[in-house]
């Protein structure tokens, strides 16, 4: 009895919501007959305006780091990616000789292309990078883990 008065409320329910379709025109406007609006003339041309596309928040690229020196040379090229915010910040993560490193990075001013990253490892170590943007999504610099050693890095592609 209880699943057969489920099934009448949802019903009742559902037959007493009602929507209602009111046409407009291009300026928002409801057509004759529909409120005090003056009616558009039958054929009349509606002008459309082309949408915008949606401006990008953030930039995201890969990160390369190519080893540079002796102490280097182990772990290899490490990869990781960075994340623009477009606004003279970013996040990244590399990961080198199996230790995940994560931080910041900033730009020296609000339309300046050079910047500073700094990140800390899982294991404790330290990275510091310094680089130059030729736009949002690619660059070059140099980066240095506090073992001593370095890496060129190579930003988006």
């Amino acid at each position: 009895m209880n699943i057969i008065n489920l099934v009448a409320a949802l019903g009742t329910a559902a037959l007493a919501t009602a929507c209602v379709v009111v046409p407009v025109g291009p300026d928002g406007r409801p057509y004759s007959g529909y409120g005090n609006y003056p009616a558009y003339p039958a054929g009349s041309a509606l002008a459309v305006a082309p949408l915008a596309p949606p401006v990008p928040s953030v930039a995201v690229m890969n990160a390369r780091l190519y080893p540079a020196n002796d102490l280097a040379q182990p772990g290899g090229m490490a990869v990781g990616q960075v994340t623009n915010f477009l606004d003279g910040r970013g996040a990244f993560s590399v990961t080198i000789a199996g230790e995940q490193f994560n931080g910041e990075a900033t730009r020296s001013g609000r339309t300046s292309r050079e910047g500073v990253a700094n990140a800390i490892g899982a294991r404790g170590g330290t990275l510091s990078c310094t680089y130059l943007l030729n736009n949002p999504t690619q660059g070059s610099g140099q980066c240095s883990v506090n073992t001593g050693a370095r890496f060129q890095l190579h930003l988006g592609g």
